[in-house]
């Protein structure tokens, strides 16, 4: 069950909020980056077209992992979730299909990969991740018991049109097995991490670094964290 959370908002002494609306308070750190926001709007001139994308970068560096197997932070948190009463778990950030998994009532998807997302375009990109190119759509029909059935549905990206095209489940069937029989396996996750993450973010930096070296520089290292050597070692 989630504590209270009062101590994240500046609200007066005895007042308090439950299960709120749309007019629900706002967080401190919400608060903060609303300021930010208007502060860094002040001066227009001052912003320039990296600007627009520090962020975006940001995200993609801490969550755009790229591995087909599940971070154990994430199944964690996936099934702590069903453990505290929701229905299904659908994930959606890594840019690669991940494993589908049925956890007591509820169902689990760790990712559905990029549906429509021009691959190519991205700093990095390799051609030898096909993974990149698969995305999936769920139907899932529950009711108060839980979920009574999903159907799962397959797409390729199709790098001419640049849309996604559906193909049959028994085009990908092995895959799909792959997916669903290595979502708790560390070890393939570390050996993917190295494969697959490392070798797009030395790409990325080696592109980035040709163009605005000192700023890439600055960016990586105020991003660098430990704990993403720990996750490939």
């Amino acid at each position: 069950m989630l504590s209270c959370q009062r101590h994240l908002f500046s609200l007066p002494e005895g007042l308090h909020y439950l299960n709120c609306g749309y007019m629900s308070p706002l967080s401190r750190r919400v608060e903060e980056a609303g300021i930010a926001g208007i502060r860094r709007k002040r001066v227009p001139s001052d912003i320039g077209p990296s600007d627009f994308l520090q962020d975006l970068q940001r995200v993609r560096l801490l969550f755009a992992t790229l591995v087909n197997v599940p971070d154990p932070v994430d199944t964690a948190n996936a099934k702590a979730f069903i453990d505290a009463g929701a229905t299904a778990v659908i994930g959606h950030h890594p840019h690669v299909p991940q494993g589908i998994e049925l956890y007591k009532e509820g169902l689990i998807s760790y990712s559905l990969g990029s549906f429509i997302y021009v691959h190519e375009k991205e700093l990095g990109y390799s051609q030898r991740n096909i993974s990149r190119h698969i995305s999936v759509c769920l139907n899932i029909e529950f009711d108060k018991q839980g979920i009574r059935e999903y159907q799962d549905h397959y797409y390729r990206y199709n790098p001419d049109t640049r849309l996604p095209e559906s193909i049959g489940r028994d085009m990908i069937m092995d895959h799909i097995q792959f997916l669903n029989n290595n979502i708790h396996n560390k070890k393939l996750l570390k050996h993917q991490v190295r494969k697959i993450l490392f070798r797009r973010e030395i790409a990325s930096f080696r592109q980035r670094f040709r163009s605005h070296p000192v700023q890439t520089i600055v960016d990586y290292a105020k991003r660098f964290k430990f704990k993403y050597i720990r996750k490939a070692f």
